[in-house]
This record gives structure tokens, C-alpha cells and sequence, in this order.
């Protein structure tokens, strides 16, 4: 049996993978594949951000399947081998364990790689480079079945035609051609072209048993259709029944935590708000990182840098910098993210934007709602690294840097100081049309309070009869020195008004269990005056047991 880089590869990466001293097992993804092998719904599409366990999946399945490799003591013990002692019929042994296991000609390539070493050796054309070295290796297996007028897709119906063979295609970085040669539209039509010569027709039926291929982005749409329609897609805003195997789950997260020693809440207010189906979804690289190096901290940056986001959030689109500017705050903006065209370069609207920032990463898309928000710490200073050198960002980022001292303001209770910061920001992060808008009101509030966000949670409260904005920051668990704040904002009535439906309100169910100190923040503004003007009460208070 031949084994090669592409044919029949060995199973070093995943024992690779076993070794490391943290291991989350994922296993149980191979029970979700063997449920699709040589059925309708054989192929799969998975998508996710980067260090999201995309190559570690393909690892993974290529030791399971490859006849190239004997993989039987590297899964003892796994989550996966223990479905082969359940007791089966014979219409269910299609999902036992051990009739897939090393049964398979397995083809594996990476694509970004693929286009690294075509860089390297000057070829422009990075499909052909990869047919002649599957084919290449093909001879060796098959030396019967080769044709030189075959291009790869033909080589391997030749191959089952004359053999019975069937094949397992597994592609890692699927996507790279679009990400990395973005404007090279010659070179992605003869990619998809090659592609669908590989797994479209009666043909491919016939001699693939089962494709997995994994990126960022989902499959490329031309004129609202998929061009590789028969891929059953997962991805970040409709992963399905996946969930578990996009990354580490919360459980998952909470029993690493316990074994290594590290705060799960500190880990939890970092990395989670990826929520899919319900389920809160963590970065495997973030979690794995911070626990190796004892040190919670943005490891985002080794995966992509801030000038990428610079570029999406800078984009000229009606909408697109108010809804920054909701989310930096810590709100949600609604998003129609089904009209993305799965391309970088074809935006045509600021929901576009939006749904390619949830499939990067920078973006949490909820289902239920149709909202798109930053999902953690982590993002969060990957966009305020992102706003920091942008001119049209510069009021944000000076709100931002002046919110230090208004919650020294605040926590003194200097009102006329606070008064004065919060109409600054109130004036620069809101255009004048929107001006009065409850949601823009909420998000002058919480950015005049963007520092708060280490040692806080922000509760928003929806706006309910004449308030315009009910705030509360929440110390996080383990912040001990600082006081719970309420803030009001109202629109032509007074700043006691405000303070007084705080009160009237019993500062809301989040506080029911708080005992210690609350600082009571009531902010009134005059839409009609030009100016403006801020008016501001501050009382503090003592909630006992």
C-alpha cells in the first residue's frame, strides 16, 4: 500500500495531536461522518474562524480513514471507539466503528499550503500543481489507471472502474484561494470548475464515498446559487447538529479549568459568546494558549491581525459605522447575514459586512434574535486596536480613552463633571439624526463608560416608558472593590426624575441578591435646547442583606 503527502496519509498528525498535554477529545465527529458515508448527504462543508480545530478535525478523520496508516491503538480508549461494543442489528453497522477504519484511499490536501508552495515555485496556476502531484502519487498505487490526458476527477473513475476503490476526499483551508488571491477571479472560476468536476455528476457518486472540507468561508454563491450545492454546510450562523464539534464547549472549558487551575469565570468573560443552538462555544487556540502559558490574555493577535477588521468596519455603507459603534458599546445590531455572497471583495451592503465579520470571528450571530454582537474580551481589544489608528474612528476611540476619568468622576460623585462627559460623548458617537434614538442614547452611555467593561458586566434593560436608557454595571465575580452602578438617562424632564424611576424600580431584578454598595446615576438632556445641555444627579447607597 502506498502512502504519501496526498494518497494514503499516515496518522503522525493526529498522534501528534494525542501527545500534547491538553487533549480535548472530538472523536465522536467521526460517528457524525460514518452516518454520511456513500449516502445523499456524503459531503460536508464545515466553516469556522481561525485556530477553531479546522486542521485538527481533518487530522483527525484522515488517521481514522486512511488505508495508508493502522490507526486501531490510537483510538482505544476514545470517545468514538466506544460505540463499537454497543449492541447493533445488522441495518445499523454501518455506524459501528471499526467497518470505516483504515478502509478507505483517502486524498487529503491542505489549500492554503497548496498555494504557498506554488508561490514558491512561481506557478500560477495552483489547481493544475495539485492534480499533477495527486496524479503522481496515483501512479504509484495505480499504475494501470493513468492516463496522461486524465485531468484528477477522470484519473479516479478510471481508478474505480477498473478496481471498485472508492475514495475519501478530505480538503483543510477549502476557502484559501479566496481569502489569499482574492481578486483573481481567472483563478477562482478554475478552482470551482475543479471542484465540481470532483464532486458533482453520477460519476463522483460512484467514486467518492465521503468529502469533509473546511475553511472560513462557506461555499461561493454566483447569482444567489451554491456553487457546490450538493455540500451540506455547518457553519457559524447555521451550524445544526455540529455544534459540539466547532470548538470547545463550555463544559469542556469549566472541566480544563478545574484540572489546570484556572478561573473559569475570568476564562469564561474572555473567551465565550460565541452562542450556537443554545450552546456557548469557546476558541480552542484562546483556551489552550491561556492555560499553557497560565496567563489569561488576547491571543487573537497570533491568528490574524487588527488591519483586516480596519478594513470591514472602515467600509462606506449607510448604517455600518452606527452599528460599530452599537456593538463597541456593548449592544447587538439586527444583521440579515443569509445575503453574504461568501467572497471578500463583493459587499454591496452593511449586512454583508456584518455576516462576513461572524464568519472571521469578530462577530457572535444569534439565531433567535437575527442580531450580530462581540462576542468577548478578546474581539473586543482586537476592535479597539482596529479603531485606534482610523481617522473616521477618532471621536470612538477618544470616548474611549476619556472613560477612565469619567468613572473617577462617577465613583467621587462629581455630577456636573459626569453631566459634561457623558453630552461629549453623547455629541461625537451619535449623528445628528439619530440623535434622539433610544438605542444611540444607550450607546453614548455605556462607551462614556467603556472602561467599566474590565471590572463590570453591562446589563442593558429595554427602554420602558419615557426612559431612554437603564444601565447597570455589575462588578464580575471576584471584584471586590467596586460598587454596583445604575444609570438613567431621560429626555426634557430632570435629572431627579431619572434618579427617582432608578428608585422607584428597586434597581431591577439583577440586584435582588446584591448586598454593598450602589452608586445611583440619574442623567437628564434637552433635546430641544441647541446646546444640548446634560443635567446630572449622583446618590450613593448601601443595600443590606
Amino acid at each position: 500500500m502506498y502512502t504519501g503527502k496526498y494518497l494514503n496519509p499516515n496518522n503522525f498528525a493526529f498522534q501528534r495531536a494525542l501527545n500534547e498535554d491538553i487533549y480535548v477529545d472530538k472523536t465522536d465527529l467521526i460517528k457524525f461522518c460514518n452516518d454520511r458515508v456513500n449516502k445523499k448527504k456524503s459531503y460536508i462543508c464545515s466553516t469556522r474562524p481561525r485556530r477553531f480545530g479546522k486542521s485538527m478535525a481533518i487530522d483527525m478523520l484522515k488517521a481514522y480513514y486512511s488505508k495508508g496508516c493502522d490507526s486501531k491503538e490510537l483510538f482505544e480508549g476514545l470517545s468514538v471507539s466506544k460505540y463499537n461494543m454497543e449492541k447493533a442489528s445488522e441495518e445499523k453497522l454501518s455506524k459501528k466503528f471499526t467497518q470505516y477504519m483504515n478502509s478507505f484511499d483517502v486524498i487529503c490536501f491542505d489549500m492554503q499550503w497548496v498555494m504557498t508552495k506554488t508561490k514558491e515555485d512561481k506557478v500560477n496556476n495552483a489547481v493544475d500543481w495539485i492534480q499533477e502531484r495527486i496524479t503522481e502519487e496515483l501512479s504509484k498505487e495505480f499504475p494501470d489507471c493513468i492516463r496522461e490526458d486524465y485531468d484528477l476527477s477522470e484519473t479516479l473513475y478510471e481508478i474505480n472502474n477498473v478496481t471498485g476503490r472508492q475514495f475519501v476526499i478530505l480538503i483543510d483551508e477549502w476557502d484559501a484561494l479566496f481569502r489569499l488571491d482574492k481578486n483573481n477571479k481567472k483563478a477562482q472560476e478554475e478552482y470551482l470548475i475543479f471542484l465540481r468536476s470532483l464532486f458533482k455528476g453520477q460519476a463522483a457518486e460512484n467514486v467518492v464515498a465521503f468529502a469533509y472540507i473546511t475553511g472560513i468561508l462557506p461555499i461561493k454563491k454566483y447569482g444567489g446559487e451554491s456553487a457546490l450545492n450538493n455540500f451540506e454546510e455547518f457553519t457559524m450562523v447555521s451550524p445544526a447538529n455540529m455544534v459540539d464539534y466547532i470548538g470547545f464547549t463550555e463544559d469542556e472549558v469549566r472541566d480544563l479549568c478545574e484540572e489546570y487551575d484556572m478561573c473559569f469565570d475570568k476564562m469564561k468573560k474572555w473567551y465565550d459568546g460565541y452562542t450556537l443552538k443554545s450552546k456557548h462555544i469557546y476558541s480552542p487556540n484562546s483556551v489552550c494558549t491561556a492555560i499553557t502559558r497560565n496567563e489569561i490574555d488576547n491571543y487573537w493577535v497570533s491568528t490574524d491581525t487588527y488591519e483586516s477588521l480596519q478594513i470591514y468596519i472602515s467600509l462606506n455603507f449607510e448604517g455600518l459605522r452606527d452599528d460599530i459603534i452599537t456593538m463597541i458599546a456593548g449592544g447587538r445590531s439586527k444583521a440579515d447575514v443569509g445575503l453574504f455572497t461568501n467572497d471578500l471583495v463583493s459587499f454591496r451592503s452593511k449586512d454583508e459586512v456584518m455576516a462576513c465579520l461572524v464568519h472571521l470571528g469578530y462577530l457572535a450571530y444569534d439565531s433567535k434574535t437575527e442580531e450580530v454582537f462581540i462576542p468577548n474580551k478578546e474581539v473586543r481589544t482586537v476592535f479597539e486596536r482596529a479603531i485606534k489608528t482610523a481617522s473616521e474612528w477618532t471621536e470612538i476611540m477618544e470616548a474611549i480613552r476619556d472613560s477612565e476619568q469619567l468613572m473617577k468622576y462617577t465613583l467621587t460623585k462629581n455630577a456636573d463633571a459626569v453631566a459634561k462627559a457623558v453630552a461629549t460623548v453623547h455629541a461625537n458617537a451619535t449623528s445628528i439624526k439619530k440623535y434622539n434614538d433610544e438605542n444611540s442614547l444607550s450607546c453614548a452611555i455605556t462607551l462614556a463608560y467603556y472602561t467599566a467593561m474590565k471590572d463590570y458586566k453591562l446589563i442593558r434593560e429595554l427602554p420602558s416608558g419615557v426612559g431612554y436608557a437603564d444601565i447597570v454595571f455589575l462588578p464580575h465575580p471576584g471584584v471586590l472593590d467596586k460598587p454596583v452602578l445604575v444609570v438613567e438617562l431621560k429626555c426634557d424632564k430632570t435629572a431627579k426624575t431619572a434618579l427617582d424611576q432608578i428608585k422607584d424600580r428597586q434597581y431591577g431584578e439583577h440586584l435582588k441578591d446584591y448586598t454593598g454598595k450602589i452608586i445611583l446615576v440619574g442623567i437628564n438632556y434637552d433635546k430641544d435646547d441647541k446646546n444640548k445641555i446634560h443635567t446630572c444627579i449622583i446618590e450613593e447607597l448601601e443595600k443590606e442583606g
